[in-house]
């Protein structure tokens, strides 16, 4: 049984315990939050046992799983944070699979990664670790997904398309194939990418066009 401690006490962390609390061999002992703004309560029936600040004694006390649960809108630098903090401590990675999520038995993955309710992942494509895709997404053949990437609800990614490590997609947003999304970029909800997208930009539009550097 993988005793696992979830990084995040939010909405997304709620949505990840309704289908992780019945996977088989996954025990969730609680859950630990940034600053203490939740002591003594618990999230979808499991406590919030601690803060950030704490995953140390908790890895002492013989909890040795984890999974982020920081959902994240836009920006993932904090999740990409807790996953490098939490793994240097020394905690090892669940993967997280909604039963309504159909991967392909050819897709390559890390670890720490989440697949939502309805999520598809194509033959042929790799994900990295620490990896949300989210509610109802698509992920086409022959992707290569980067660490830290977040797959907002709804969006479309065709085939052959790489993301690198620490983009976000929008909610709707769908990206045309054989496309590159640069690192850190940031592609808003309901665009459509027809061209690549450079590293750090924010792009949005039909067809999306930079608006900004971040």
């Amino acid at each position: 049984m993988k005793r696992t401690l979830l990084l995040g006490a939010g909405g997304h962390a709620r949505a990840v315990i309704d289908f992780l609390k019945d996977s088989p061999g996954i025990e969730i002992v609680g859950l630990v939050e940034k600053d203490g703004s939740f002591p003594g309560q618990t999230v979808a029936g499991f406590p919030v046992i601690g803060t950030d600040s704490m995953l140390t004694d908790l890895f002492r006390q013989g909890i040795s799983y984890a999974l982020i649960t920081v959902g994240g809108i836009g920006d993932n630098t904090l999740r990409e944070t807790l996953y490098i903090k939490t793994k240097e401590i020394g905690f090892s990675f669940i993967n997280a699979l909604h039963p309504s999520a159909i991967i392909s038995s050819t897709v390559e993955m890390g670890n720490g990664n989440t697949f939502m309710a309805g999520t598809i992942i194509g033959p042929g494509t790799t994900v990295g670790n620490n990896v949300l895709v989210n509610t109802g997404a698509i992920i086409d053949h022959d992707c290569r997904l980067e660490d830290h990437i977040h797959i907002g609800p709804g969006a479309r990614i065709a085939g052959g398309v790489e993301i690198k490590s620490g983009s976000h997609i929008g909610i709707g947003a769908v990206v045309i194939q054989n496309r590159k999304i640069g690192r850190d970029a940031l592609v808003a909800a309901g665009a459509v990418v027809i061209d690549d997208v450079p590293d750090r930009a924010v792009v949005a539009g039909v067809p999306a066009r930079i608006l900004k550097y971040r």
